[in-house]
């Protein structure tokens, strides 16, 4: 009961009133149950994930980490709960910016699931799509390519064309092909998901600020960047709007942008744009390196034309 009513509550956004329910949910477990139980397993990982949303990562790691260990400890090193348990904690390593462990522990759950989900399904393509995004902020575009690559076209037989989840890959491959030197297959890619999240917009405000900013990012890269600028100027408005001055999506799209603008060579319009994309990115560089990387240099690049 405590545990559902703690859901309820996360669900509606009320996360300190969650973690106390969790956390008398998990105490209640302990006394009930004992120390080895799937339910206290399950009860660890909702609440390290709650953690996780109030960035209490390191209290959120430790019990990720507890939840995993209890895993392995009730099922063995083969089971849906342990690939789980990884997953939840490959999150948590790449919020902490301890990427290299986050991509191994999101093999490990890959692996798991290939062998028990057999070669095609859609928890393995979300696997997949983390492993890329991964690689993405790792700096290796061809892994991150090869990844998501997979992951597309699993969806693609899994679910169709017309899925979201779908959408949702095709702009992680469109950016990884675009940060590869591959802008015109990304153009075609972000300018589907772009087309597909136009009449979900409402209900999918992240993603399709996130398809936009890649569509422009492309378009820029083809040599169209007075277009991208066209396409982008509503983009940040429409995040702003909807998504808040601070959100991720908001900075993706100021920094794409800023990018058109810059060379477009409007400089004074672009400089606002990239100072506040590099500070929001900064301040998440152990989780976001590439784009806390690539504001900088943009804004760099800015002040060394304007002397």
């Amino acid at each position: 009961m405590l545990h559902n009513l703690a859901q309820t509550q996360w669900s509606r956004g009320n996360l300190a009133q969650a973690e106390s329910l969790f956390r008398r949910a998990l105490a209640a477990k302990r006394t009930s149950l004992g120390a080895v139980h799937p339910s206290i397993s399950i009860n660890l990982n909702n609440l390290g994930m709650l953690l996780v949303e109030e960035g209490k990562l390191a209290e959120a790691d430790s019990l990720v980490r507890e939840a995993l260990a209890l895993d392995r400890r009730m099922f063995g090193e083969r089971h849906s709960y342990v690939a789980a348990s990884l997953r939840n904690l490959s999150t948590v390593l790449r919020l902490e910016g301890r990427l290299a462990e986050a991509e191994q522990r999101i093999r490990e759950a890959l692996a798991i699931d290939r062998a028990v989900l057999g070669p095609a399904n859609e928890q393995i393509a979300l696997d997949l799509n983390s492993l890329g995004n991964l690689r993405r902020a790792l700096r290796d575009t061809p892994g991150a390519v090869a990844a998501l690559r997979e992951a597309f076209d699993m969806g693609r037989r899994i679910r169709g064309d017309d899925r979201v989840n779908t959408s949702a890959v095709s702009i992680n491959l469109g950016g990884a092909l675009q940060e590869g030197g591959t802008a015109d297959e990304a153009e075609v890619l972000l300018r589907q998901a772009v087309a597909k999240l136009d009449t979900t917009r409402a209900d999918h405000q992240q993603w399709y600020v996130n398809a936009r900013s890649g569509l422009g990012l492309a378009m820029i890269a083809r040599g169209r960047a007075a277009d991208a600028r066209d396409l982008l100027e509503p983009t940040v408005d429409f995040a702003r709007r909807h998504l808040g001055e601070t959100h991720i999506r908001t900075s993706d799209a100021r920094l794409a942008l800023g990018r058109a603008l810059l060379v477009n060579r409007e400089y004074a319009r672009a400089e606002p744009l990239l100072e506040a994309a590099a500070a929001a990115f900064e301040a998440q560089r152990k989780a976001q390196p590439y784009f806390a990387a690539e504001a900088a240099a943009a804004l760099a690049e800015l002040r060394r034309r304007r002397g």
